[in-house]
């Protein structure tokens, strides 16, 4: 059976249906698409550590948790070397975040060795001395 029409004016129903889910389809894409872009823009990510001395690490998963119940996503925990965890922080949360004694952030980017380091007195072409010391933002309860 052709889906062509045989009458001017008079579309086929199959004909319509296809069409209408092609729209509703597309207009599905769309709107996912904006959804996912905003969503992006309000959310960044982040390592956020605390002093090993300062912080027991009970109260770094648990606000891992509080940040994950409230939107937040976590990408991995840090708990050797550095007493921490990667996430993404929604903007409307950051406050909070910045509330948390102790609390250490800094953006979670790639760094390469050959790249030149923004890092004040560091040699150009080398890697930051650390995550700890590159361009941090401090919480308020840091003490120095």
């Amino acid at each position: 059976r052709a889906l062509s029409t045989s009458e001017p004016g008079r579309e086929h129903p199959r004909l319509l249906m296809i069409m209408r889910s092609s729209v509703l389809a597309l207009a599905y894409f769309v709107v996912s698409m904006l959804s996912s872009q905003s969503q992006a823009q309000e959310a960044s990510r982040f390592i956020i550590t605390f002093p090993k001395s300062e912080v027991p690490a009970e109260d770094v998963w648990h606000h891992a948790r509080e940040l994950a119940e409230n939107g937040g996503e976590i990408h991995r925990r840090y708990h050797t070397v550095l007493l921490g965890f990667a996430a993404t922080v929604p903007q409307s949360y950051m406050p909070n975040v910045m509330s948390w004694p102790h609390v250490r952030l800094e953006a979670d980017s790639v760094v390469r060795a050959n790249e030149p380091s923004h890092q004040k007195g560091a040699a150009s072409g080398s890697v930051g001395a650390g995550i700890v010391g590159i361009g941090g933002v401090e919480g308020q309860g840091r003490h120095h």
